[in-house]
């Protein structure tokens, strides 16, 4: 053999052994760490217009660890305003809804593990389906198969003599390689095909494009990331009936709060219906009862059956010279407001201090000119029985020791605060003047209220959601917030409770018009300090102070108003320092013990490209 043919036959062998041997090698060094080696696409066209569809999803991980890969395919997309697919609502722009297509019956199988997770589109956001195939726990290396089937409905276009398939096929937004794809169409009768291939918009035609009867094969190799293969297939009209496009109105929230005729006029009936319901509601129920009847012959009250004060009827409240039934100041403005106030515990302080179970002294501390007053209770001793409220203050106050400071009570009474407020009401639902405690009625109508807002939130969410009339719902808010500020008038009280209250209030106008003619019988019967905790209720201590002052009621103290008030500055009586005094007292009180502690589609053959069409999307690993 000559040397010249050695040499040929010897540089020949050295290219194939490069081919072999190098080409793995550079296949590894393209840049990319995993590349897809097959995507085949398999579609069948039915009769009925639906599509069924199987894709074969070869990859090389090579050495890289992944879980396994997503496929994201869109299933919404905008309108072209000279669309002629898509009959529109009358006066509705192409603008206000976007075309879908629906996929289901999505199923997976693979070399690796295949657990399915799919995310489809909301209402709001996002226009793609994403499946994501393996498993979180286990990573896989090499070449792995996937195998991805799934049913599509509103992919075909409708046109004069023939329906058509403009489709996607593999997706222009993979990100890596795809080094070669094969789609096969399949259907009752094809006539007419066209295959392009690169990135979007571009039209190049692809490797492969040839179809017979019922068959369309297409292909394409060496396809760079951000490249794809896009199909169409044109059927006969007899062959595949096309069914209407599907659309999806898009969201807007100006159109849901007012898209509908309806919408405003609903709004407003809803309101009326709401607050007059809301009306009807308080003028019923917070009304109190009274009943008609007159005086037998006994001297007992003939009472009739009951029913609802008249909302302007006005009170008979003849003057009364002593609390009604032996009533406790507590007690008396409970029933007058229907609450506990401060003010109501207050009192039953300075009555159980004239009653003799603890002495007040007030303390005035100086630091250079400035002067602050507080207040020093002691306990004493007394067998003057008391209510299980009183019982409860008391033990409450004096807890840690005698004697004890107003201000040291503030943020540790708040408990014992509590438990008096609900021995009171219990108190007053106990004497029959209430049907029901005044603050569990409250509580029921407030919570009614925050639920009627709830719900009207909750309704005009998911009316913007999902129609066009959020504001026919829209005023179930401020429905429920008068609901629930009408809260405050939902108790009422029963007969006996509204003949009782008149009788208060009776007392009361003697306490607050206390003239010196009826202060003088006051006087005599030495009731100035009995009353005294009711004019603290009342908030007429000064008016009451004032008037046995000028009687001289009390001009025998020394300092004290009979050994149950020291004040800051011993002396005679001095009624406007002492109804000043005790006033502050009350404030101080009312302001210390209830306080908590601190706490820290168009055509495909006019003008079409690859990525057109329906379909699409791409994917990668994870």
């Amino acid at each position: 053999m000559r040397p010249v043919r050695r040499a040929a036959i010897a540089a020949a062998l050295l290219c194939w052994a490069v081919v072999v041997v190098a080409g793995p090698v550079a296949a590894q060094d393209d840049g990319f760490g995993w590349i897809i080696n097959r995507f085949d696409i398999d579609v069948t066209v039915e009769a009925d217009g639906a599509m069924h569809v199987v894709e074969d999803i070869v990859v090389d991980f090579r050495s890289l660890e992944r879980h396994g890969i997503f496929r994201v395919i869109p299933v919404r997309y905008d309108l072209s305003p000279g669309d002629v697919q898509i009959d529109l609502p009358a006066g509705r722009p192409a603008g206000e809804f976007v075309r879908a297509i629906e996929i289901d019956n999505i199923h997976v199988t693979s070399s690796a593990p295949s657990d399915l997770v799919v995310e489809e589109p909301t209402r709001f956001e996002g226009r793609e389906l994403s499946l994501r195939i393996g498993d979180e726990d286990r990573t896989v290396s090499g070449r792995q198969t996937y195998r991805i089937s799934y049913d599509v409905r509103g992919a075909l276009n409708a046109f004069e003599g023939h329906g058509e398939l403009y489709w996607n096929a593999t997706g222009n937004d993979w990100e890596v390689p795809i080094r070669r794809s094969r789609v096969t169409v399949h259907a009752s009768r094809i006539s007419e095909v066209a295959c392009f291939r690169g990135p979007v918009g571009a039209t190049f035609v692809c490797d492969e494009s040839s179809f017979g009867k019922r068959t369309a094969t297409f292909s394409a190799s060496n396809l760079q990331p951000g490249e794809g293969l896009t199909f169409v297939a044109a059927f006969p009209s007899a062959a595949v009936a096309v069914a209407p496009p599907i659309l999806v109105e898009k969201w807007n929230p100006v159109r849901a709060f007012n898209g509908s005729r309806a919408a405003l006029p609903g709004a407003v009936l809803v309101a009326l219906l709401g607050l007059v319901g809301v009306g009807l509601l308080a003028f019923r129920q917070g009304r109190d009862r009274v009943t008609r009847g007159g005086v037998a012959v006994d001297g007992m009250v003939d009472a009739g059956p009951a029913e609802r004060r008249g909302l302007f009827a006005p009170r008979v409240t003849p003057v009364e010279f002593r609390p009604p039934d032996s009533l406790r100041p507590a007690q008396v403005g409970v029933l007058i407001d229907e609450r506990v106030d401060p003010v109501d515990i207050s009192a039953t302080i300075v009555d159980l201090a004239v009653r003799g179970h603890l002495r007040i002294t007030e303390i005035e501390e100086r630091k250079l000119w400035f002067g602050k007053t507080d207040w020093e209770l002691e306990r004493l001793a007394s067998d003057d029985p008391l209510q299980p409220f009183e019982q409860r203050l008391l033990n409450g106050l004096f807890e840690d020791g005698s004697p004890v400071r107003v201000k040291a009570l503030k943020g540790t009474f708040v408990e014992h605060y509590k438990a008096t407020q609900s021995l009171l009401y219990t108190d007053a639902h106990d004497q029959g003047w209430f049907p029901r405690r005044p603050d569990h009625v409250r509580t029921m109508w407030l919570v009614l209220g925050v639920l009627v807002m709830a719900l009207g939130v909750g309704a005009f969410v998911l009316a913007m959601m999902f129609t066009t009339w959020a504001v026919a719902v829209l005023p179930l808010v401020p429905i429920g917030v008068v609901l629930a500020v009408a809260h405050r008038w939902m108790p009422h009280r029963t007969p006996h409770g509204s003949r009782t209250l008149n009788r208060v209030l009776g007392f009361r106008q003697f306490i607050v018009t206390a003239e010196a003619g009826r202060a003088e019988y006051a006087e005599h019967q030495n009731l100035f300090v009995t009353y005294l905790p009711f004019a603290v209720v009342f908030g007429a201590v000064d008016k009451w102070a004032q008037t046995f002052a000028s009687l001289g009621a009390a001009a025998a103290t020394t300092g004290g108003v009979g050994g149950w008030y020291i004040g800051a500055h011993p002396g005679g009586f001095d009624a406007r320092g002492f109804s000043r005094g005790l006033t502050d007292f009350s404030s101080a009180v009312g302001s210390s013990l209830p306080v908590a502690p601190a706490s820290s589609g168009s055509s495909g053959f006019s003008g079409g490209s690859s990525g057109g069409g329906f379909g699409g999307g791409g994917g990668g690993s994870w």
